[in-house]
């Protein structure tokens, strides 16, 4: 039945609140009705790396327009051959792919529908379908079935979609494939394109979402209840999205998964993996999940981490943000072979880095990135899988929170942001993260929000994407405090949970619970570069007098060409601070927009200084003319603290706003400028160049001799094959 567009919004909210406050007795999660279900049964031939599948899809027309098309994906295609949309924007063009096919031979996957018909009181009906490719007119791309449909469907009615059709999985290139004795099955079956209503993602009118398969991307598709039998060698171990179920599968040799409203289905076929299953229930929750770890025979012992790892990135997301309203979650580390399946999500089904007894060797055995990305992959979860952003669209609305959470979900885990020591040394998390858009910063030059998420500037996707929104969101953390960006989070996912989402949603929120912080994020997401904050100079010198006749006290002073320092006092009354004060010149140049200005002006301040200096006992100490020039990136809400650090240990922090692009700063004082800091506290993560944040009279080598960098950038490299893709 259809369900009215107001009852639809609020019902996933009310509905996990109602499984939050359930009593232990519970049977499982309540989750939202959906309008969409399949019914799928798949048989897996290792030998060939072949699928044969049938699978029912029902969907009921929520919509207020007849229908006469529907879209199907059939993302298996991706993989058939290296002139794909998803080839070109995809790991191959870093891969030599002619190295994979001496190894393997054939690599390649495909997925071909062999009849399409639309079933109905008066029989099955064969269906016209076309392959189309509207976002970029690759004829060699098959990612995208129009399937016309016989009659059109009329707003209210249900639609059912009788598939077939066979597959072969690629070699893993990535995200999905098989070799030997282990699958990851993903992108496998035909699916119905996402159904949008008109105004959601700016739709002027209600459709589908027609979007090929594209290699910076991910999947977009709607809530549906899935019930899928797998039929694989008697001795192979399943495991898959939602719980297993033998009722009607045992006679046919099928194993049975169902699993109601999720977006997607992937399952896991091998003959050399162990299992172990812990039962865990999520800090604030009373339904219990039940955790299922799966790893290759050999490494086993390194289950206890994994669970670990899962466990507390469950107490965290569902105490943070919301309510985790699944009863099972599986957790699969490949073996290496398959190492590019692994980094993924999937709903109620995550991949991690491959298990293997390398990680509890020296020199890893104290580095604990096997779990940053198991947690990465779970928190997915939240983004990808309950809030279901299109990820075509803005993808940093799933892999830039989920990186950011990424980082809190660690630090609840180990009490830091260090993810462990290699060699001695500890990597701290957020600076591994940043690495890259360092890098990158200068080429970045297009606001985050801009769309679609596959036509970012080449080379910078994952930059935008993943690390600038995660320092975004992260100096607004800093700015504000963890607390009020929780409640952000918080209220975003209680109110658009099950609901796609888009950036003006979470902005919408934001301002909601807090003007200013949804300004800070407003311009973040939509300014076209990285801000950066920089210390050009910082200088000292004796004072120079005044030559000639100037204004005194008593009337004019003629101090000729040769001042008699004796005479000083009467021209210097700045230099007095026996109240206490230091005097600052600051010279501010203004800045001019199309809806403000600010003209520029010089002006004086007696100022506070955090660290008063001590009493000047020596009136013929000299005079020091101190100088300093700041640099900004002109942003209207991104303020930054300033600290100066004089020889006397007087100490003086002021507040930049930053509006401006740069701003000078003049002190006369008996005691010189020793040091400058930007952003002292480390706020502002988002700008990604520290070492110039920082001013001395003696230039300070510390930072670029931090051997610190090269570690972390041996680490990079050393992940670089598998974190393409969490």
């Amino acid at each position: 039945m259809s369900i009215p567009a107001p009852l639809r919004l609020l019902l996933p909210a009310l509905l996990l609140l109602t499984a939050l406050a359930a009593p232990p007795a519970a049977a499982e999660p309540v989750l939202p009705p959906t309008d969409l279900s399949y019914a799928i049964e798949v048989t897996l031939l290792p030998e060939t790396r072949a699928l044969d599948g049938h699978e029912v899809i029902t969907w009921t027309h929520t919509g207020e327009r007849p229908i006469a098309e529907v879209p199907l994906h059939v993302y298996l295609n991706a993989f058939a051959h290296d002139d794909t949309t998803w080839m070109h924007g995809g790991p191959l063009r870093a891969v030599r792919y002619d190295d994979l096919v001496d190894l393997y031979g054939d690599i390649w996957g495909w997925s071909e529908p062999t009849t399409v018909q639309q079933l109905s009181a008066d029989g099955p009906r064969p269906l016209k379908t076309t392959w189309i490719q509207p976002d970029d007119g690759n004829p060699l791309d098959h990612t995208l079935l129009l399937v016309t449909l016989d009659p059109p469907l009329l707003p209210g009615q249900t639609l059912t979609l009788d598939v077939r059709w066979t597959a072969r999985l690629p070699i893993p290139i990535a995200r999905t494939g098989g070799v030997d004795d282990f699958f990851l099955v993903a992108q496998w079956f035909p699916k119905l394109a996402a159904f949008e209503p008109r105004g959601l993602h700016g739709r002027a009118d209600e459709g589908f979402s027609r979007q090929q398969f594209h290699g910076p991307t991910e999947f977009y598709a709607d809530f549906a209840d899935y019930d899928v039998r797998i039929t694989a060698p008697p001795d192979w171990m399943i495991a898959a999205t939602g719980a297993r179920t033998d009722e009607d599968a045992a006679a046919s040799g099928a194993v049975r998964y169902r699993q109601r409203a999720v977006h997607d289905f992937a399952f896991m076929a091998s003959t050399t993996m162990s299992d172990h299953t812990l039962t865990h229930t999520p800090a604030g929750q009373s339904t219990p999940v039940e955790i299922r770890t799966i790893v290759p025979r050999g490494t086993e012992g390194q289950i206890p981490r994994w669970e670990r790892a899962i466990t507390s990135v469950l107490d965290t997301m569902s105490t943070r943000v919301g309510p985790w309203p699944y009863a099972t979650l599986t957790v699969v580390a490949p073996p290496w072979r398959a190492a590019r399946t692994g980094g993924m999500e999937y709903p109620t089904f995550i991949t991690g880095l491959p298990g293997d007894v390398l990680w509890d060797s020296f020199p890893v055995a104290d580095f604990e990135f096997p779990e940053l990305v198991v947690i990465h992959e779970f928190i997915h979860q939240y983004f990808y899988g309950l809030l279901a952003s299109n990820e075509r669209e803005e993808a940093f609305l799933d892999e830039g929170f989920t990186t950011f959470w990424e980082g809190e979900a660690t630090e609840a885990l180990r009490g830091d942001a260090s993810i462990g020591t290699v060699l001695g040394r500890d990597i701290d998390a957020l600076a591994f993260r940043s690495l890259g858009l360092r890098r990158w910063a200068h080429t970045i030059d297009e606001p985050i929000a801009r769309r679609p998420t596959w036509l970012y500037f080449p080379g910078t996707s994952g930059m935008q994407v993943y690390a600038r929104t995660a320092a975004t969101l992260q100096t607004a953390s800093g700015l504000f405090g963890r607390d009020r960006l929780d409640a952000v989070f918080a209220l975003y996912f209680q109110r658009f949970a099950f609901h796609h989402p888009t950036l003006s949603d979470f902005l919408a929120v934001a301002h909601e619970l807090d003007d200013a912080l949804g300004d800070l994020l407003d311009e973040a997401f939509y300014a076209r570069a990285i801000p950066d904050y920089e210390v050009v100079s910082a200088s000292t010198s004796p004072w120079r007098p005044p030559h000639g006749r100037v204004p005194g006290p008593h009337g004019p002073i003629d101090l000729g060409d040769a001042p008699d320092l004796a005479d000083l006092d009467a021209i210097r009354p700045h230099v007095d601070e026996a109240d206490g004060l230091l005097e600052v010149e600051i010279t501010d140049p203004g800045y001019a927009t199309p809806t403000d200005r600010a003209d520029g002006r010089i002006t004086r301040h007696r100022v506070r200084p955090d660290a008063p200096p001590p009493p000047q006992t020596d009136p013929d100490a000299p005079v020091i003319e101190s100088r300093v020039r700041l640099r900004g990136p002109g942003w209207r809400h991104l303020p930054v603290q300033v600290t100066f650090t004089f020889a006397d240990g007087a100490r003086w922090t002021d507040t930049w706003d930053g509006r401006a692009t740069w701003r000078d700063l003049r002190f006369i004082r008996h005691s010189p400028l020793t040091r400058v800091d930007l952003d002292p506290d480390h706020l502002l993560a988002v700008d990604v160049f520290p070492e110039n944040n920082a001013g001395t009279v003696s230039p300070d080598r510390v930072f670029a001799a931090d051997t610190s960098l090269w570690l972390s950038a041996v680490v990079q490299w050393l992940a670089l094959g598998v974190t393409q893709w969490l």
